[in-house]
């Protein structure tokens, strides 16, 4: 016989008529018999005399549900008992409704990741990330309609700041800031388009293995 401690679960085998008691800890066991003081490790025989006895550990089978049953006696010793099964077609539905919302808004998420970074501009000085958020292109649409009113009055030297993702002030010419701005425009819609992309697959699949890959960033 071994000693018993906290941790380990025991079943209470009740008398004729009674049904048995799981899991059951020694906690619950001073609760029982509060006249008598338990150490925090006791003799398992002395338990066994009280009606209390070890319930030996099971390995787990596996299964998409799998969970504990009533423990089983056999051969002088109470082992636990497991039951497992598939998923019903109810549960798979919501799985796969649960799933398909946590990627849709973790896309969305990526996106606007995507936005706050912005794309890759090669400036005079050395390259710089252009951010997209909704005030960045509003300020980018302007810079444009600057850059095309000063190509009207031919002015070609580098006369428009513009302060990239790294906090870097470059210098552009009026042309330079026009083609900022087309970039800008193509990588925005680029951005917007993979996240599309991955909603629609995201929404159309009819199973979990359907489901897309999201990439750790949208490009």
């Amino acid at each position: 016989m071994t000693t018993v401690n906290q941790s380990m679960r025991l079943i209470k085998v009740g008398a004729q008529g009674q049904a048995n008691v799981y899991p059951v800890y020694l906690n619950q066991v001073r609760q029982d018999i509060p006249n008598t003081s338990f150490p925090d490790e006791v003799d398992e025989a002395y338990l066994n005399s009280l009606g209390y006895f070890v319930v030996a550990d099971a390995a787990q089978p596996t299964g998409d549900v799998v969970t504990e049953d009533v423990p089983v006696f056999a051969n002088g010793v109470w082992s636990q008992a497991w039951v497992s099964r598939a998923f019903t077609a109810d549960e798979l539905t919501s799985q796969l409704a649960v799933t398909k919302a946590n990627m849709l808004a973790e896309v969305s998420t990526k996106v606007a990741a995507a936005l706050e970074q912005g794309f890759s501009f090669t400036f005079t000085e050395g390259a710089g990330h252009v951010q997209l958020r909704d005030g960045d292109r509003a300020n980018i649409a302007s810079l444009r309609i600057r850059a095309a009113a000063l190509e009207t009055q031919n002015v070609t030297d580098a006369v428009i700041p513009f302060r990239d993702y790294e906090n870097v002030t470059h210098m552009c010419t009026p042309t330079m800031a026009v083609q900022l701005s087309d970039a800008a425009y193509d990588a925005y819609l680029g951005f917007l388009n993979a996240g599309w992309t991955l909603k629609d697959q995201i929404n159309a699949a009819a199973t979990a293995s359907a489901l897309p890959v999201i990439p750790a960033q949208i490009t």
